[in-house]
């Protein structure tokens, strides 16, 4: 494949791959008590660099480095007796910044796609600390889009995704937790600068995570994810872009007068279509009211 084919089909599928799936933090499957808002603020910065096709990594020097800040507002209640949360997530600002052989796309900012959710546990069992939880997600088409652009913070179509989770303490204060989910994705009918229509299949995604409470103050833990599926068409052609990425993630929290601080940083371990993201920390503050 010549060097441009492969920079075009760079830009086309970052455009394309904002979302794999659904990462929870470990422990995140345990049953809040009802009648409590939540407010949680989240900045993300990855770092993406080698570009890998059908396994293969390909030669350029692309790179690309993003950053989001989101807002997540949300309450928990009860339904039937058993817990239940609701809350909505709003990207304050996405920014994404090509680098390298794709600095001539331009960097670019603005307002992503509000996503809503639902989650429910219709077994929550606090003596023994085990849970099971269900979460309904769907995203709205309500972020900045440009056609003409390569590159965009809204998508410019719903989306949705149905998640499962199980958790469990196994030893005094060590926690399990595995989570499965499915994402699909709705048309985008004004995809590039001929209007061509743009579809997605389903990636399905797996989760395990450990937890480990230090004390009532500190934890720590560590995610290991599996994203598989997605592949893309234009006008009905397939891409033959089939996602299988596996990733990882550490994470440390600590719980002060004034909110919880939670620390992530993580990254690819393998990918078989797409940009190997290198890097990705995240900082959580979340406050309940």
């Amino acid at each position: 494949m010549r060097r441009s084919s492969v920079l075009s089909l760079c830009i086309w599928m970052l455009s394309t791959r904002s979302v794999y799936a659904i990462d929870l933090l470990p422990g995140e499957a345990q049953a809040p008590r009802a009648g409590i808002n939540y407010l949680q603020l989240i900045y993300q910065q990855s770092e993406r660099g080698d570009y890998y096709r059908d396994g293969r990594k390909s030669r350029t020097d692309a790179r690309i480095s993003a950053s989001q800040f989101q807002m997540r507002l949300g309450r928990t209640f009860e339904i039937d007796g058993q817990p239940a949360f609701a809350s909505v997530l709003i990207p304050l600002d996405m920014r994404t910044e090509p680098k390298g052989a794709l600095s001539n796309v331009g960097t670019v900012a603005g307002v992503g796609d509000l996503t809503a959710y639902l989650a429910y546990w219709p077994y929550a069992n606090r003596e023994t600390q085990t849970y099971f939880g269900t979460v309904a997600y769907v995203t709205a088409p309500t972020g900045a889009y440009d056609r003409y652009r390569a590159l965009n913070p809204g998508g410019n179509r719903w989306s949705g995704d149905i998640q499962m989770g199980y958790q469990q303490t196994v030893w005094n204060r060590l926690i399990v937790m595995v989570a499965g989910d499915v994402f699909w994705y709705g048309k985008n009918k004004d995809y590039g600068q001929f209007s061509n229509t743009l579809e997605q299949k389903p990636i399905y995604s797996t989760q395990a995570s450990l937890r480990y409470d230090l004390n009532s103050f500190y934890a720590i833990g560590a995610s290991y994810f599996i994203n598989a599926g997605g592949e893309t068409s234009v006008n009905g052609i397939a891409n033959s872009d089939r996602l299988l990425v596996r990733r990882y993630q550490l994470v440390g929290s600590v719980n002060c007068s004034f909110g919880r601080v939670i620390l992530q940083y993580g990254g690819d371990l393998r990918t078989n279509n797409g940009y190997f993201e290198n890097s990705r920390w995240l900082v959580r503050y979340i406050r309940p009211f």
